[in-house]
Formats: structure tokens, sequence, C-alpha cells
């Protein structure tokens, strides 16, 4: 039986101190933690979230934005590495059917990067690694992180849940609902491309 594709609502936050916060989702009880070193591929054409995380290939698409600037992301690809050259083209319209001239058949995630790195400038690939506190809070996934992206530390808040209403609920118990709602993508984009917008100056000066 197919896997079922399940949407989420995100909320997500980047800076340097949220002490305010994280003291209010502390004081429900921890659920898990989780450590992981990923690899996200930026690409300037498009703005999927790419990444490789334990050598699997994730791909999930922002399907809607709603008028409290909610963030609906839903799966869209998940392909485990090696990966064969034959199952590609499905990862690269979601980096704007870039085409790319394969040379073999399979391909290893450091294979695959360097391909992905040495045949365009529009694309990138930023090494992150994360250290995420994980809550249950009104139902909605709530996570404490610690990031880094190449190396540059940042913390982060999210709140998601198939729910819109519950995760705004949230958010505002947290306090959070006058913080600008930034994705992993915008976020590393903003970082990465030659233009720090003035977004970047919002992340660093949390």
């Amino acid at each position: 039986m197919p896997k079922t594709i399940v949407s989420r609502w995100e909320w997500r936050i980047f800076g340097k101190d949220f002490a305010s916060a994280e003291s209010a989702i502390k004081k429900y009880p921890l659920g898990n933690i989780k450590k992981s070193e990923e690899f996200y591929i930026l690409s300037r054409l498009k703005n999927d979230n790419i990444k490789i995380r334990e050598d699997v290939v994730e791909v999930k698409v922002l399907q809607a934005i709603n008028e409290h600037g909610l963030e609906q992301w839903s799966p869209a690809a998940r392909q485990r590495l090696p990966i064969s050259a034959a199952s590609l083209p499905e990862l690269f319209k979601h980096i704007g059917s870039i085409p790319i001239n394969l040379r073999q058949n399979h391909y290893t995630r450091n294979q695959l990067l360097q391909e992905l790195t040495q045949y365009s400038k529009l694309l990138k690939v930023v090494k992150v690694k994360k250290h995420r506190n994980i809550y249950v809070i009104n139902q909605c996934i709530v996570e404490i992180a610690e990031v880094g992206f190449a190396g540059i530390p940042f913390k982060s808040i999210c709140v998601e849940f198939t729910d819109p209403e519950i995760v705004l609920r949230t958010v505002r118990e947290l306090g959070l609902e006058q913080q600008r709602n930034v994705n992993y993508v915008k976020a590393l984009k903003t970082l990465f491309e030659p233009v720090r917008s003035t977004l970047y100056a919002a992340i660093v000066s949390q």
C-alpha cells in the first residue's frame, strides 16, 4: 500500500537568541533529540526544499501560504542513495530542469553533489548540521534546534502540524507571532547567494 502523503503547515524562525520562547517550550516534556548532518541543494531557478539526510534524497514543495504567513509544505520525492541515473529526472525538475550531462549509471551522495555543483553556478550545496530538541504542544511538533549553516551557528524554533489554526494558536502561545516566518531554503539562500538582503540582517540580529 502506498504511503500516505501528509502536508504540514509550518512556522519557523532563525536567530541567535530566543530565550523567552525556549523557556515556554521547555515547560513541556522533551519528546526526542535528533542530530543530523544534511546537505541542502539550492537552485536559483526554484525554491523547493531539497536535501540529503542519511543517504536519502528528500524533496518538499511549498503548496500554499495562508493569510497569517503560515506555509504548507508537502513531501514530493524520496530516493535512497546510491541513486540511478534513470531516477534523476524526478530530482532535476525540482531544481529547475537543469540539463545535467550524466556520466554514470548510479550516483553516491558525494558523486551526485559533485556532479550538481560542477555543472552549474545556478546550484549551491550547503552542509547543515542540526541538533534538535523535539516537543509536542497542542498536537504540534515543536522543535528547538541548534543549526550550523556551513559552520555559521544559529538557533531555530519550528512549529508544525496539519491544522493551520492549531499551529497559529501555538505560535501565539509561545509569543512568536511577531517573528518573521522563514523556511530553510529562504534562510540558506539569503546567507549564501551573492546579495545579502535585509532578511539576512533580521536573522543575525535576533
